[in-house]
């Protein structure tokens, strides 16, 4: 399931074309920071897995962690690419591969500035709960 999860997450975000816009085409999105990235961009960092079974069904209940990266002057480059990215995560298909998602909430926001980066940075985790498609 977390290979699924995984593949849906870069799939479903680098194909929307909002996001596109923000980060390029195609989309600078990473699971690793590369070196001499260019920003802005997002990164799918840490996935939690956690058993989510039931007595009849198999389960797997994750927290996602996806961090936003923008060299603007203001936040709102980076406000603007965390909505989105949530709201496309909101409205996704369900379907990731052999795996439903059953629930996929966001969990919190954090937003800073790095001054010895001359960036602003979010960090966003969400909740994914995951089961086996019929």
């Amino acid at each position: 399931m977390i290979d699924d999860l995984h593949r849906w997450l870069f799939a479903v975000l680098a194909a929307d074309a909002a996001l596109k816009s923000d980060l390029g085409d195609p989309a600078r999105i990473y699971d690793t920071v590369p070196p001499g990235r260019a920003l802005p961009c997002l990164i799918i960092r840490r996935i939690e897995a956690t058993d989510w079974s039931t007595a009849d069904l198999a389960g797997e209940a994750f927290i996602v962690t996806v961090h936003v990266w923008s060299r603007e002057d203001s936040r709102a480059e980076l406000y603007r690419i965390a909505d989105r990215a949530q709201a496309v995560i909101d409205a996704a298909d369900p379907l990731a591969g052999s795996t439903r998602i059953v629930l996929a909430s966001p969990l919190s926001k954090a937003f800073r500035r790095e001054r010895d980066q001359h960036a602003f940075f979010g960090q966003l985790r969400f909740r994914f709960l995951c089961e086996p498609a019929a």
